[in-house]
């Protein structure tokens, strides 16, 4: 049964993987919405281009998903497209004579509820390992989504558009309500539901997901006021959609999947932009294979990520996994006096940071596998401790960092000598 510390650990790791690097791109072009719709309005060219816009941009995006094999970000850019397409029908049609009233007010109930759920379905369908049956199921969806839409909006009916749109909770309506009731509990709902899908697995296209649900929400009241806005916010979406599948790629070449730390190529690039005053220092976990042989690598593995986040948290400078149970320091504008006690309590923190883990072969077989044998501690009352040796070398414009590194090498192989858990200058 999980406890008050045990959950409190669990919200401590959720939010220590909180990356702003994660929503920073889609943030930025989102916000970008209203300026250019703007800009849109001024110049004719740009209001001509705009509504091509999203075609053009799904075509591309279509194309970047199926060379990523990323169906579930396909289907969340196919369904923003029929949001756009259905909305901006209605749109351009409200200077005709004879404008679809009923119409344009069921499509534009759906789009406000319906779509939102929708859209939260999908952004929570994660990929699995088959493409040719994800595809399919997704298409799937998608078409019946799409023509469920396309067939109310030929058909209204009045009664399901009565019910979406009333007011259900008249004591919680608000004077700034400007969409049916239903759709703020449904957003917020889904917005509720992507948080926590990204807390249990940060990654940018989970990110962009919770972002792009509530400016969703947020523009929805002013389309028919603004008609460039709906494209305007599908675009920037879509571009969006498409900057997680490059900054994901990257984080595929430049980041460590277990750790979360860089990887040795982006310690190379970073290497190449040193100031002339900066110190590097070499970090190894301490009987790391041993403990491997004992515990098994699972547990290993958690060794790794504690040390990791431990470095990532209590390090002026950045930290990177080299390989293995090694981990690069990277103190640019510094140098050994201001370093070495930076390390020192890094490497006393983890000295004395007690890791709970859980032995597995222990365990009873069967339907009373969470029971433990008789005389054995609960495994909340074993910890396994782990230490670091450091070896710390400092360089400038006449050092290249391969001969600093080189030094800061040796200076671990000396901590190593002299009996580990300690830091060795070079």
């Amino acid at each position: 049964m999980l406890n008050r510390a045990s959950l409190s650990s669990a919200l401590r790791r959720c939010l220590a993987e909180l990356r702003p690097a994660h929503f920073l791109p889609a943030g930025l072009l989102l916000l970008t919405c209203l300026p250019v719709t703007q800009l849109a309005g001024r110049y004719h060219e740009l209001a001509d281009l705009l509504p091509l816009l999203p075609w053009l941009l799904m075509g591309l995006g279509a194309a970047l998903c199926g060379v990523f094999q990323r169906w579930q970000q396909l289907l969340l850019m196919a369904w923003l497209v029929v949001l756009e397409i259905g909305l901006m029908r209605d749109v351009q049609s409200m200077g005709q004579p004879s404008f679809p009233r009923p119409a344009v007010i069921a499509d534009f109930i759906l789009a406000t509820t319906l779509w939102p759920a929708i859209y939260s379905v999908a952004a929570l369908w994660s990929d699995g390992r088959r493409p040719l049956p994800e595809l399919a199921n997704r298409t799937l969806l998608l078409g019946i989504a799409t023509l469920g839409l396309q067939y109310l909006h030929r058909h209204p009916d009045l009664a399901l558009i009565r019910q979406l749109g009333q007011t259900w909770w008249p004591a919680l309506h608000a004077g700034w309500m400007r969409l049916p009731q239903l759709s703020y509990l449904i957003a917020g709902a889904g917005t509720i539901l992507l948080g926590l899908g990204y807390l249990l697995e940060p990654r940018p296209r989970h990110a962009v997901s919770w972002l792009i649900l509530p400016f969703c929400l947020a523009i929805l009241p002013h389309v028919f006021i603004h008609p460039l806005l709906l494209p305007s916010f599908c675009s920037l979406a879509l571009l969006s959609q498409m900057a997680t599948l490059v900054q994901e790629s990257l984080d595929l070449a430049f980041r460590d999947e277990l750790t979360g730390l860089p990887s040795r190529r982006a310690l190379n690039e970073r290497l190449r932009q040193l100031s002339s005053q900066y110190c590097l220092a070499i970090v190894d976990i301490d009987h790391f294979k041993q403990c491997n042989d004992r515990h098994g690598h699972d547990v290993g593995d958690q060794v790794l990520r504690m040390v990791a986040s431990r470095l990532r948290q209590g390090s002026r400078g950045r930290a990177y996994r080299q390989g293995g149970e090694e981990f690069v320091i990277v103190l640019d504008r510094c140098d050994t006096e201001t370093a070495r006690p930076l390390l020192e309590a890094i490497r006393e923190d983890i000295a004395g940071y007690p890791m709970q883990i859980r032995d597995v072969a222990n365990r009873p077989a069967g339907k009373h596998k969470n029971l433990r044998r008789p005389g054995q501690a609960p495994a909340s009352q074993r910890s396994l401790s782990v230490t670091i040796s450091i070896g710390l070398a400092s360089g400038n414009r006449q050092s290249g960092p391969a001969d600093v590194l080189k030094q800061a090498d040796k200076a671990l192989y000396k901590a190593k000598a002299q009996g580990r858990n300690r830091t060795v200058q070079a």
